[in-house]
């Protein structure tokens, strides 16, 4: 069951179980089959939400294994890369770009990635950054930390 389908059913609920608390023109009869009703729908719909948990529960194991992939993928890979922000800071480098640019690194997290950036480059590199909408993939010469 989705979300919808999980806040319908419980709107359903709801609204039988209102009528109950209102007392109005049911007759006891009807009364105990509203009840019945009304506990089957919050039966099925707690079974429907645990088997909904439980395929998330799949769902959660199987991303985070493709997450752990992805990391080791990028920390081990043979070529330097830097994640940044639209800013332009560095939020993630792996091991070969740290080994590049001559730092450790845990240095490079947080710092602006222009500063590493060769003096001929910085003004696209500036120009870039200030007319990106979107993520793009850039390749440009570096230079280590001073």
């Amino acid at each position: 069951m989705n979300v919808d389908g999980f806040s319908q059913q419980r709107e359903k609920l709801r609204s039988h179980v209102q009528r109950l608390l209102q007392g109005s023109a049911i007759k006891p009869n009807s009364q105990q089959e509203t009840i019945t009703e009304a506990f089957e729908e919050l039966h099925t719909a707690v079974e429907e939400l645990l088997t909904a948990s439980e395929q998330l529960d799949v769902t959660r194991a199987a991303v985070e294994k493709e997450r752990q992939r992805y990391q080791e993928l990028f920390e081990f890979a043979p070529d330097g890369y830097l994640v940044t922000d639209t800013a332009g800071k560095i939020q993630e480098a792996n091991r070969a770009a740290a080994t590049l640019l001559c730092v450790r690194q845990k240095y490079l997290a947080g710092k602006l990635l222009i500063v590493f950036i060769a003096q001929q480059d910085r003004q696209f590199f500036s120009s870039q950054m200030n007319n990106s909408q979107e993520s793009l993939d850039w390749e440009i010469n570096v230079q280590p930390s001073p």
